[in-house]
């Protein structure tokens, strides 16, 4: 199991956080996020990287403009061993993601027909909120839901979001092939505005990493 630290806005939660082995981080550019952070310091944090680490810039039902000049800002930032994926939340349409000819990764969401990812080439990952795989779990509709997906999985990774205070229910990851795990800072690990406490941020990544292990043991 591999895990993901959504909205960085500082390069000391990089650092912080490199010994607990994060699989990504992810630049939220969400203007009304509190996590939003601005491309200037995006670029500075991966110019500055010499580990060649997994990033992602995450929009939201971004204008097609704006995506493609912060595309053009940050790219050259990256260097030859990094990966820097699109994130997409919100609504936008799998035909919209693509029309920038880079890999990205995709937040479900029900408006969007599940048979026109066959149609996509640059999709790497489908993101799952817990919740939401909770509540399709507790009406009994889980395994029907990702049968509808099967077929894409030998492409696509699947990435499942959860909440700092939500207890996981471990049956998800049981059934169905889900290497990835995410979370988003927010108040309930930050010390103040912008200012995650780290201490808190690895202890409860380490304790989850810790509850996986003992239920691979006990399988």
């Amino acid at each position: 199991m591999k895990f993901i630290l959504k909205g960085i806005t500082n390069s000391n939660s990089i650092l912080a956080t490199d010994s607990i082995g994060m699989s990504q981080y992810t630049f939220d550019l969400r203007p009304k996020s509190f996590n939003f952070v601005q491309s200037r310091k995006i670029v500075e944090m991966i110019s500055g990287d010499t580990k060649s680490r997994v990033y992602s810039l995450l929009f939201e039902n971004e204008k097609d403009f704006v995506i493609k000049q912060l595309l053009t800002q940050i790219n050259p930032s990256i260097g030859e061993e990094q990966n820097l994926f699109l994130e997409f939340a919100g609504i936008t349409p799998l035909v919209e993601c693509e029309k920038y000819e880079h890999d990205y990764i995709w937040h479900y969401h029900d408006g969007e027909k599940i048979k026109n990812i066959t149609d996509t080439k640059y999709l790497k990952r489908i993101v799952f909120r817990h919740s939401d795989l909770e509540y399709l779990s507790s009406n009994g509709e889980l395994h029907g839901f990702f049968n509808l997906f099967s077929e894409y999985f030998d492409r696509i990774f699947i990435e499942v979001q959860l909440n700092w205070d939500s207890p996981i229910m471990f049956s998800i990851f049981e059934f169905f092939k889900i290497p990835l795990l995410s979370f988003e800072i927010t108040d309930q690990v930050e010390i103040g505005y912008q200012n995650p406490d780290h201490d808190l941020i690895i202890s409860h990544i380490t304790n989850v990493k810790n509850m996986f292990d003992e239920q691979k043991e006990n399988i």
